[in-house]
């Protein structure tokens, strides 16, 4: 199932921003997910939104690399593993803006301990 062709390039107008290859690729991968979930609403299973996460990230203003075969996200590293790995029953985090926000501090603390 793919998106509307007529929505892509909006999408794509709005991507050539400069927002980062990474993020990119997620929002054109949600965008299709999304439309997965309309067309088959009722028939596939109530389940977390996988993007939901990269999403309320990119919102944030924050974003991602790639390098040594993991997801640099400055404060922390993420090894590219296979789903069984990574498959989990519970959220690694909550993503509750206060949860969040106290995780930016912390982070932020780690990278730039002068500033505090």
């Amino acid at each position: 199932m793919r998106a509307d062709p007529r929505l892509m390039p909006r999408l794509e107008s709005f991507l050539k921003a400069g927002i980062g290859p990474n993020a990119e690729e997620s929002c054109v991968a949600a965008t299709h997910w999304a439309a997965l979930l309309d067309a088959r609403a009722g028939s596939l299973p109530d389940l977390a939104d996988p993007f939901e996460p990269l999403m309320t990230l990119f919102e944030r203003g924050g974003g991602f690399g790639t390098e040594n075969h993991s997801a640099d996200f400055v404060y922390s590293m993420i090894r590219f593993r296979n789903r069984k790995h990574h498959l989990s029953a519970e959220p690694v985090v909550s993503l509750e803006s206060a949860v969040l926000d106290e995780l930016d501090v912390k982070g932020s603390e780690r990278v730039f301990p002068y500033r505090t």
